[in-house]
């Protein structure tokens, strides 16, 4: 009678650590540390899924691993994004500030008047295109356009 057999449950294989640090790593990537945590994230992500594909059954964790990835390329994207939004605010910033600048008189005046030389509102235009693109390699500090050329260009035109 007391012959029972214990009880025993099956036991789940366990969840692979670097599913877990690349889960993680998502979302601090979204959140705390943008592109760096995304980064960590893809590179465990991947690991962890070529881990589990060469040890089938080993571990029961390919769904956290591949929303750890996914999350990632997310990540990586939106950084991406990001950075290219940054690069078309200060192209823009560049561009009105010269606009803003012609229209101050910052360029030399016209000596004709737009109605007797229709070309002349091209160069204009062409003069503070030029100082706009000036100013903006001066604010993304391109080292080949020194203010002292800028300078000297303004007194030539």
């Amino acid at each position: 009678m007391n012959d029972q057999t214990p009880i025993t449950y099956p036991q789940n294989p366990p969840i692979h650590s670097m599913a877990i640090i690349s889960l993680v790593a998502s979302i601090a990537g979204l959140t705390v540390i943008p592109t760096m945590g995304s980064i960590i994230d893809v590179i465990t992500g991947h690991l962890a899924r070529r881990d589990m594909r060469a040890t089938p059954g080993r571990y029961s964790s390919e769904g956290v691993a591949l929303a750890g990835v996914v999350l990632g390329w997310i990540g990586v994207g939106l950084g991406v994004l990001g950075v290219l939004g940054i690069c078309v605010a200060v192209g823009f910033f560049a561009l009105w500030l010269g606009g803003l600048l012609a229209f101050m008189n910052f360029a030399p005046p016209e000596t004709q008047s737009f109605t007797s030389n229709k070309r002349a509102p091209v160069g204009a235009l062409l003069r503070s295109y030029e100082k706009a693109v000036a100013l903006f390699r001066l604010l993304v500090a391109i080292p080949s356009v020194r203010p002292a050329q800028i300078c000297a260009r303004r007194s030539t035109v």
